[in-house]
């Protein structure tokens, strides 16, 4: 078998599971809670592929120190911009309603009656 095939094959392996993923949201109403936990361990697990991919370059680049110190402050980034809008009281305003419409939205959902006013 000739290498493209077999490259278009394993793409092609690799890529169903996206139609099968579309498939099965298309056909199973999940809460919007469990659809955002999921999409954020998926995040997670790409982040995490991404890291692990330019563990290599960073440590011959700079060492374990610059990989380190890269990943704590960036950690400590990530947490003080993740958790600066949080604060403000009109924000979590905003948040509340958004989690009601959304709830709303995934009641009506689950009774097929989801209008464009609704959610």
């Amino acid at each position: 078998m000739p290498i493209w095939v077999s490259a278009a094959l394993w793409g092609l392996l690799g890529a169903s599971s996206l139609i099968l993923g579309a498939a099965v949201a298309y056909l199973v109403r999940l809460p919007a809670r469990l659809t955002a936990v999921i999409m954020a361990f998926g995040c997670g697990v790409l982040i995490s592929a991404v890291a692990y991919d330019l563990l290599e370059d960073g440590f011959q680049e700079g060492g374990i120190w610059a990989i380190v110190a890269g990943a704590i402050i960036g950690s400590l980034a990530y947490t003080i911009a993740a958790s600066a809008p949080a604060t403000s009281s009109r924000n979590r305003t905003k948040a509340a309603d958004w989690r009601s419409r959304l709830d709303r939205c995934s009641t009506a959902s689950r009774n097929r009656s989801c209008s464009a006013s609704a959610c």
